[in-house]
């Protein structure tokens, strides 16, 4: 193992392989959808991109308050407690 390291095999069959797909890719003998076959014209420009402002970041901030979450785990605790009961007991 450490004399095909040595003298190049992996990195030599690597590079053959590479080599192989890629020019199966330009040959078109091998199909990849949007990069040899099927391909939009559009330049990336003219794309319609979501755009999301800090406004909706902020009232996801404010939902997922410190005091909300608290809320929400303590409401929860006993149901994940009763359906955990053959678990291993842990520290409180």
């Amino acid at each position: 193992m450490i004399e095909a390291i040595e003298a190049g095999f992996f990195q030599r069959e690597i590079a053959d392989a590479s080599y192989r797909y890629q020019r199966s890719l330009e040959a078109k003998d091998r199909v990849v959808v949007g990069v040899n076959a099927f391909e939009r014209e559009e330049t990336p420009g003219d794309l319609n991109l979501l755009k999301i402002g800090r406004e909706s970041n902020s009232g996801k901030r404010a939902r997922c308050s410190r005091s909300a979450v608290r809320a929400t785990v303590l409401r929860w605790k006993p149901r994940w407690r009763s359906s955990n009961a053959r678990a291993a007991p842990t520290k409180t």
